[in-house]
């Protein structure tokens, strides 16, 4: 009988051995559950604020599309009236010149000549294929 009791202490020991690892690890299990739900809301918190960033990177960049595009129209417009007034100004030259004499009409071609290569030069300079473009 005494080999019994003994043997029977002896798992008596495990047991509580058993059990108490089991809580250890049941402790540190919930540990871990409670660490991870705590991640697993800072994750969602990040997604919704990279979500809200993504809005407003895509608000901005149709913001400067809308201004670029505007500002283009604009530097058209001016460049067109530019253009025609320059033409204006050229023919009213070239008429006055044609009523005083031929030479006139000529320097009114000439001149003509030089300021189309000149808007012609400043356009290709303001475009963005020009090499000096930034």
């Amino acid at each position: 009988m005494a080999v019994l009791n003994s043997r029977l202490s002896t798992l008596q020991d495990q047991v509580a051995r058993t059990e108490a690892e089991a809580a250890k690890t049941a402790n540190l299990n919930n540990q871990m559950n409670a660490a991870m739900a705590k991640l697993q809301a800072v994750v969602e918190l990040e997604q919704k604020a990279n979500e809200e960033k993504k809005v407003l990177l895509e608000e901005m960049a149709e913001r400067l599309r809308e201004s670029f595009q505007a500002l283009s129209a604009e530097a058209l417009n001016t460049n067109n009236q530019t253009f025609v007034q320059l033409a204006k100004e050229t023919l009213e030259k070239g008429i006055v010149g044609e009523r005083g004499n031929g030479r006139a009409h000529a320097r009114a071609d000439v001149d003509i000549d030089d300021r189309w290569r000149g808007f012609a030069h400043n356009r290709r300079i303001g475009s963005p294929n020009h090499v000096g473009a930034a």
